[in-house]
């Protein structure tokens, strides 16, 4: 019964992503999701509370659904932690970019101002989880003696800046396609490429 639930509130938030996209938020209406997920608007309040609820329920689902592992592991030497760090780099982007989720962040921000729910939801479906699992690969790197504790921080957010560089906000304001697969094999190697020689740099001044 859970996962019957489960499935038709999916298949609601869906009908409510396909409305928001189409139409933006301000012009998206309660009647048009209803009737497209084919549920009474009394129902649709009765599960969500509003039309901003919806919004926050789609951004925390579409959130969770991110491919990525919940944990990197624990890297043997300084190449397993670079390969994890080139893996992880291409599932992250080819998640973070992906279309749909891009065009919901988009409602969301627009949206923002209004809501401190919408960007708490933004920051704790979306960006924690990842932050919290790099925060813990990059403590098993430090114990590891792969990079220096002075170092951690530095490297963890350098390599994120690379990582995604100017990429969300070109897909944001839709100037530039979606990388290809090639192209996101290739930023994610950037990344770890400046990420190698941070860490060279800092074994060096050891």
């Amino acid at each position: 019964m859970a996962e019957a639930d489960e499935s038709r509130r999916i298949e609601i938030l869906n009908a409510a992503g396909s409305v928001f996209i189409e139409k933006g938020f301000e012009a998206a209406t309660t009647a048009e999701i209803a009737r497209r997920a084919k549920i009474s608007k009394r129902d649709l309040y009765a599960m969500f509370g509003s039309k901003q609820g919806l919004l926050e329920a789609l951004i925390s689902t579409h959130s969770r659904s991110m491919a990525i592992p919940a944990s990197l592991g624990v890297p043997r030497d300084r190449e397993a932690f670079l390969g994890t760090l080139r893996s992880f780099g291409r599932i992250f982007l080819r998640e973070f970019l992906e279309s749909s989720r891009v065009a919901l962040y988009r409602l969301a921000i627009a949206e923002s101002p209004r809501s401190t729910k919408l960007a708490e939801a933004l920051h704790e479906s979306g960006a924690l989880p990842v932050i919290t699992s790099a925060q813990a690969f990059m403590r098993h790197a430090v114990e590891k003696g792969i990079v220096p504790l002075c170092d951690a921080e530095l490297v963890m957010a350098t390599y994120f800046d690379v990582l995604i560089g100017p990429w969300q906000l070109r897909q944001l304001l839709g100037t530039h396609p979606r990388l290809d697969e090639a192209s996101l094999a290739q930023q994610a190697e950037r990344a770890v490429e400046v990420v190698r020689r941070l860490i060279e740099a800092g074994s060096a001044k050891a």
